[in-house]
């Protein structure tokens, strides 16, 4: 599902599986020891981790040293085809807009 979002691309290492946008982590398998069996994290503003929270409260959870960085986790398992896509909807824009900002900003210095 994520690879068939534009600009993703499969950013898997050794650590895990991992899909990013202009080599910003969009999500990758949870691997702190914090994390539940089988969780992925999703890079999210803290209003959308809001949200979406709320919207899959069983499937949705933030560990303490989660919850400084704009993420959020999620037990695969109790998540159906379609919750998955409004997660990963969440998070590509999150990250798209960060990437659009930032090459806006390269843009205005290289003009300056």
């Amino acid at each position: 599902m994520a690879l068939a979002l534009p600009n993703v691309e499969d950013g898997t290492t050794e650590r895990g599986i991992a899909f990013t946008i202009g080599g910003r982590l969009l999500v990758c398998e949870a691997t702190h020891k914090s994390a539940e069996p089988n969780s992925f994290v999703f890079r999210v503003s803290p209003q959308q981790r809001e949200r979406l929270m709320a919207s899959h409260p069983e499937a949705l959870y933030l560990p303490d040293h989660y919850a400084k960085h704009p993420a959020v986790l999620a037990r695969l398992p109790r998540l159906d085809r379609e919750s998955l896509g409004d997660i990963l909807g969440a998070a590509w824009l999150f990250i798209a807009e960060k990437s659009l900002r930032k090459k806006r900003r390269g843009a205005r210095k290289a003009r300056s």
